[in-house]
């Protein structure tokens, strides 16, 4: 009697099966030569009749599951004063932290609660009316330095919910002959759909912007400028986005990093380009400099190690305990929470320190999450030490 087992896989993709034929018979007993030659002359039948199987199959014909309608089974006046958002770059936002992290970056803690419904997608029911709506019109909100979309919970959504947000946006560089309402209008209509422009004609103007609130698709792109043809010239108008932190470098949207840029991926391999070994750059140029005699050929000219005062050099000391920065405040400013977000060039600083110890192997770390910093400058600041932040030199100490 001759044992088989039959391990058969539909392929979607191609439409095919690929098929494995194992023996289950002794080892000691006479290799049967014929086996697998038998085997594959009905493979191709086997294969037929498997697709025809599976084709007559589908997952409709079971009918869907009809649930009670009862409070015991459905959600009614909860979800009235609640909100559901959409995490736009879940690889760097961790759902778990930023469902603890938010009622306090809202002042709201033990007043709402939030709900993880998906990877992405997440809930948050409040107490009171005032504290949801004050959430809403203080949008965008992010978490670890990526946007998020909220939106109010609707009984009866439309098709593209949790796709768009409401932005202010800021447009530079509008000629003098063209600073009306419509040419402010129609800019902003490069982004999104325009809700109002921040601009009044009666009555003076002291800002270098314009500010204007759109609504934008979260699957496109942001624009950082867009040509202007006038009589005589073509300006470029500058934009800039409010409360939007990380976006990547390369595409300009906001689901990803560079890093894991699809375009760079596909354009690697279309274009086949070449990824420069950094090191190897190194070297280059060291010989660059060596061949032609310039010790300074990749060095700043305008940097002068004498300006630095001797506090910023030498050795740096170990972190300090929280009793220490306790006691000098004035040395010392603990930078809060909501300040890590709104200053995300200390998110870059971070990476870049952290890339120069990495010897890079950055995948493996990456993403990275500021945890505290600590900024230290030789001048104590009477007023405000949240001043040491715009210091001209200053020590940071990061934990991550």
């Amino acid at each position: 009697m001759n044992s088989l087992k039959i391990v058969a896989e539909y392929s979607v993709i191609n439409g095919s099966f690929s098929i494995i034929t194992l023996d289950l018979l002794p080892k000691n007993l006479p290799p049967r030569r014929n086996l697998a030659y038998c085997f594959s002359t009905t493979a191709e039948n086997m294969a037929d009749f498997l697709h025809k199987a599976i084709g007559a199959l589908s997952l409709d014909d079971e009918e869907p599951l009809v649930l009670p309608d009862s409070p015991q089974y459905r959600v009614f006046d909860e979800n009235e004063k609640s909100l559901l958002g959409r995490l736009l770059n879940p690889e760097c936002q961790s759902m778990e932290r930023m469902i603890d992290y938010m009622p306090t970056a809202w002042r709201v803690q033990g007043r709402v609660r939030g709900i993880a419904l998906s990877r992405d997608r997440f809930q948050f029911v409040f107490q009171r009316e005032e504290d949801l709506a004050t959430v809403l019109k203080d949008r965008p909100w992010s978490y670890n330095h990526w946007a998020m979309v909220l939106e109010r919970w609707s009984s009866f959504p439309p098709e593209n919910f949790l796709q768009n947000m409401s932005l202010w946006i800021r447009i530079r560089h509008i000629p003098a002959d063209f600073f009306t309402v419509k040419t402010m209008f129609r800019l902003a209509s490069e982004i999104g759909e325009v809700e109002e422009i921040a601009y009044d004609p009666e009555v003076s103007h002291t800002k270098d912007y314009i500010r204007a609130q759109v609504i934008f698709d979260t699957t496109k792109p942001l624009k950082a400028t867009r040509k202007l043809s006038t009589p005589g010239k073509v300006v470029t108008i500058e934009f800039e986005y409010e409360k939007i932190h990380k976006r990547c470098f390369h595409c300009l949207r906001l689901t990803h990093e560079k890093i894991r840029c699809p375009m760079l991926r596909k354009g690697a391999q279309t274009e086949r380009r070449v990824l420069l070994d950094p090191v190897e750059e190194v070297e280059k140029a060291q010989s660059k400099r060596i061949a032609t005699g310039d010790k300074h050929l990749d060095v700043d000219h305008d940097w002068d190690e004498s300006t630095v005062h001797q506090f910023y050099k030498g050795p740096l000391p170990k972190w300090y305990s929280d009793q220490a920065l306790e006691r000098d405040s004035k040395k010392y400013y603990v930078v809060p929470e909501s300040e890590l977000h709104d200053n995300d060039w200390l998110q870059l600083l971070m990476e870049v320190a952290f890339f120069y110890k990495a010897d890079r192997c950055l995948d493996a770390y990456l993403p990275l999450e500021l945890n505290k910093v600590v900024v230290e400058t030789l001048e104590d600041y009477t007023t405000e030490a949240r001043e040491k932040l715009k210091a001209d030199n200053e020590i940071f100490y990061i934990t991550y």
